[in-house]
């Protein structure tokens, strides 16, 4: 279960250099393109990193007060986020224009830690049903804003995720808007059964999916708040059946 620390609200921060990939800027062109260059590309396409095991997303310096004056946009936010970490963005052109429009929510300046920079973000986008997908989880960090497009669904749920254990869900727990996916192990349970009564806490349904993996894993894919929320749902009624096997094998010895 993820902790819960404070409600959506939003930063600017001093800028620093610091590399950003514009709408249309691939992985493979980022070693060579300048921050602010655009070039074409396709919509939604991972980029060519090779997997390896993903680390927590570099913090702004420990001393930066993020501050955002009333009336900015969501897409502002982002790029002073990746100006003040080093992580690069990038996300075609009709998702930008969409995060030009959209404000972030407060009529007044406010600051926060730079500490707390990531969950504010993530909860934010979240809150307009926008995602981040992980292209690179380390070193140099690439991140792709993905809208919750129906026509995109399958490629966001099949390209995106990036796959955690059910104990790193906790690590990871400021990137409630990253998509991931997780396997969910159960003892008592069905799993085809359960992931099917499971399908009802995907709001979200563009982007996320519960599903069996044989009949002992429940595998989610989705935002990771939702993916923690099916998976408390999975252990709940995983122990449910423990229990209901436990009393039906005492009453039988009665």
């Amino acid at each position: 279960m993820l902790r819960q620390r404070f409600a959506p609200v939003l930063f600017a921060l001093p800028l620093a250099a610091a590399p950003f990939l514009q709408p249309g800027v691939t992985s493979a062109d980022a070693s060579s393109t300048a921050a602010g260059e655009v070039r074409p590309t396709s919509s939604l396409e991972p980029a060519p990193f090779a997997a390896s095991e993903p680390s927590l997303l570099p913090e702004p310096p420990a001393d930066a007060k993020l501050v955002i004056a009333g009336g900015s946009n969501l897409r502002s936010v982002v790029e002073q986020l990746g100006e003040s970490t080093g992580v690069l963005f990038r996300a075609d052109a009709e998702t930008w224009s969409l995060l030009n429009g959209l404000p972030c929510g407060l009529d007044r300046p406010a600051e926060i830690d730079g500490k707390d920079a990531w969950r504010f973000l993530n909860d934010l986008l979240l809150s307009n049903q926008l995602y981040i997908g992980a292209l690179r989880m380390n070193a140099p960090y690439l991140l792709e804003i993905l809208p919750s497009r129906t026509q995109d669904r399958q490629r966001i749920a099949r390209s995106f995720p990036l796959s955690l254990t059910p104990e790193q869900l906790e690590t990871f727990s400021d990137y409630t808007a990253l998509m991931v996916q997780v396997p969910f192990g159960v003892k008592y349970a069905e799993a085809p059964q359960l992931s099917n009564s499971m399908r009802g806490l995907t709001t979200d349904s563009n982007v996320s999916y519960v599903q069996a993996s044989g009949f002992g894993t429940v595998l989610a894919t989705g935002p990771l708040r939702t993916v923690d929320s099916i998976g408390d749902a999975v252990r709940s009624a995983d122990e449910s059946e423990r229990a209901r096997r436990e009393l039906n094998a005492a009453q039988s010895k009665d």
